[in-house]
């Protein structure tokens, strides 16, 4: 297919297979920009949620501590209780005020600020929406040593959100306390970094696009159409004068003109070169042709003589053959009269014999 299609379709088609790579660059980039952008927003939540962790941490083992020391001569559990909700009851923290500290005896909730009616309840069959006993397994962490749990829990105005909590247990008690903070804002700020990303991304694409369309309009654009006049009205007009040589109506004195210093005014001074030996050798045929048109002017002269001379010919043959014709015949009459007087001789001859 390739090689039906004129210099200037294969101009154009390069221009079109350079659009096509530039538009798989820009499509790499979008897609490799839209991994990046999954990576750093997962990235985002990777770390908040880290520094969420770390925060609570820290909170609850600095709590613990203090809670230790003032319950440590303590042996009375009701008012180690109290020593404790004194102690912990007012921090609330966190922007949405839901962040509090609770403490629980195994699965039983002995303090819980924000609805102090669970206080005295055994929690154990409580579960998030994924099916997870989240007080069991906040015990089983905290007499391990202490660590994290996540799980879905209402927010109030929210409904269920994602949460994480750190628990561990209060030394020399039965005792163990946590906190929690709900990681939902993790979602609202990588949301927001994505939308930050993508409208980034955007105006990234719509710089380099328009760079791209400029670029194409103002140079590739210009250069290709260029490029092909430069190249298509020479091989056009070399056409056009073999066309009319071939046809026998070409202007051999006619030469192309072709300074651009590449390969077609190359090919436009080898095909004046060309020109110049057929105008040549026509010219040499054209002098030879006058020499041919009086030789056989003469030649036709001759034959004409010739002509006459012979009819000349004919003529005075005829009459010699007429003469002979005659004279043949006076032969005979001779002939005839000589039989006829030898017959009489003979008859005389006989007379006299007889005589």
């Amino acid at each position: 297919m390739s090689m039906r299609l004129g210099i200037r379709n294969r101009l154009l088609l390069l221009v079109g297979v350079m659009l096509v790579f530039i538009g798989a660059v820009v499509a790499f980039f979008v897609f490799q920009g839209a991994g990046t952008k999954n990576q750093m927003i997962d990235r985002v939540g990777v770390i908040m949620t880290d520094e969420a962790k770390d925060k609570i941490m820290v909170l609850t083992q600095a709590i613990t501590k203090s809670v230790a020391a003032g319950i440590k001569d303590i042996r009375d559990e009701d008012e180690q209780i109290r020593v404790i909700k004194n102690l912990i009851y007012d921090i609330i923290f966190e922007e949405d005020q839901s962040g509090y500290i609770f403490v629980y005896q195994e699965t039983t909730n002995r303090v819980m600020p924000p609805k102090p009616s669970l206080e005295g309840t055994d929690l154990k069959d409580l579960k998030d929406p994924n099916g997870l006993y989240l007080i069991r397994e906040l015990h089983e962490t905290a007499k391990k040593g202490g660590g994290f749990v996540e799980y879905i829990f209402d927010k109030p105005g929210k409904g269920d959100q994602p949460k994480v909590s750190y628990a561990n247990m209060i030394p020399g008690t039965d005792l163990w306390i946590g906190t929690g903070v709900y990681i939902d804002n993790i979602a609202e700020a990588q949301a927001s970094v994505a939308a930050d990303l993508e409208s980034a991304a955007a105006r990234s694409l719509t710089i380099a696009l328009s760079f791209i369309g400029a670029g194409f309009g103002i140079l590739v654009l210009p250069l290709t159409i260029f490029l092909i006049r430069s190249i298509i009205t020479p091989l056009k007009r070399m056409i056009g004068m073999l066309k009319d040589i071939a046809q026998g109506e070409g202007d051999l004195t006619a030469r192309l003109k072709d300074n651009s210093g590449t390969e077609t005014q190359e090919l436009a001074e080898w095909f004046n070169r060309f020109v110049e030996q057929v105008h040549g050798i026509i010219r040499e045929v054209a002098g030879n042709s006058s020499q041919v048109n009086q030789a056989s002017a003469g030649l036709l002269n001759l034959a004409t003589n010739l002509r006459a001379a012979s009819g000349d010919m004919t003529a005075k043959s005829t009459n010699v053959a007429a003469a002979t014709e005659e004279m043949s015949s006076n032969m005979n009459s001779v002939a005839s009269a000589m039989e006829e007087f030898s017959i009489n001789i003979g008859t005389v001859a006989t007379a006299s014999e007889e005589m």
